[in-house]
């Protein structure tokens, strides 16, 4: 009984956790700009539907004013020549880290996300200039 009782904290604690650094949105000081960076596989045949995806979420941010890009990175095959049909990076150019309001529209790109893709790893990063070989910030 005592086993179970600690697996069970333990698993809740480890939820928590996560379910806390999920939704801590503090940004450490950036002296460029914060960008998203995903890795998506692509399911099979869905290559379309998931560009379709990203044209949307564009379309998304457009119509609400904002001047976020979302772009795609396709993979060349080095060994076959052309793009890889089943893994592209995606990446968010962010304009402004506040958060829009979520309606039927962003649903609908997400949904079509889901359907053709699956994010296997995901970064926020910052852009900024390289550090000067001192250290200090490029200006």
């Amino acid at each position: 009984m005592t086993m179970k009782w600690l697996l069970a904290l333990s698993l809740g604690l480890a939820l928590s956790a996560s379910s806390a650094f999920a939704q801590d949105h503090t940004r450490p000081a950036c002296s460029g700009r914060y960008d998203t960076v995903r890795t998506d596989a692509i399911k099979p045949g869905k290559l379309e539907e998931f560009l379709k995806a990203v044209r949307d979420h564009q379309a998304w941010y457009t119509a609400r004013g904002r001047k976020d890009r979302i772009m795609v990175g396709r993979i060349v095959d080095r060994d076959h020549g052309g793009f890889s049909e089943t893994t592209a990076y995606s990446f968010h150019i962010d304009d402004d880290p506040a958060e829009l309001p979520h309606d039927a529209s962003w649903n609908a790109f997400v949904a079509e996300y889901k359907d053709s893709s699956q994010i296997t790893s995901e970064a926020l990063i910052c852009m900024a200039p390289a550090p000067e070989p001192d250290g200090a910030p490029a200006h």
